[in-house]
């Protein structure tokens, strides 16, 4: 878990045991961000580049695949994502379910940290969405 500062590190010394703390896109917090809607210019922008360079995307932290993912499958790309949070893994097999089989056949998702993913998969788009820069921007080392 992170550090903690300020007024939760407070609480943590004194509760102790009785915290339990979560990563930022797992139990409640999943739901949440299932409730954000995404960002239709940039969709755009990944969906224009896309029809430039060809059908085989990577969507690096992809959520729960709303956002992008899903909406280039339904556009006849074959998209992969990479996602650390089974909570948000867990929604994503929820929200694909209620697809056409023909949508479901061109996603696939891993479980994976996005530092330490390796694959020797060939992609004509990779996507990083600046939500994702924005949390890497805490670690140094890794960013």
């Amino acid at each position: 878990m992170s550090q903690l500062f300020g007024i939760f590190k407070d609480i943590k010394e004194i509760n102790g045991d009785n915290v339990t703390e979560l990563e930022i896109y797992e139990g409640i917090f999943s739901s949440i961000y299932a409730n954000m809607q995404g960002f239709p210019k940039e969709f755009d922008y990944y969906l224009e580049n896309a029809y430039c360079v060809g059908t085989k995307v990577l969507e690096i932290a992809c959520g729960d695949g709303g956002n992008y993912m899903i909406p280039m499958a339904k556009k006849g790309f074959e998209v992969d994502g990479v996602e650390i949070s089974a909570s948000m893994i867990d929604r994503f097999y929820e929200q694909t379910a209620r697809l056409p089989q023909k949508v479901k056949d061109r996603m696939n998702i891993y479980r994976a940290d996005i530092c330490e993913y390796d694959t020797t998969q060939q992609y004509d788009l990779i996507m990083i969405p600046s939500t994702t820069i924005c949390l890497l921007a805490d670690d140094e080392q890794k960013t």
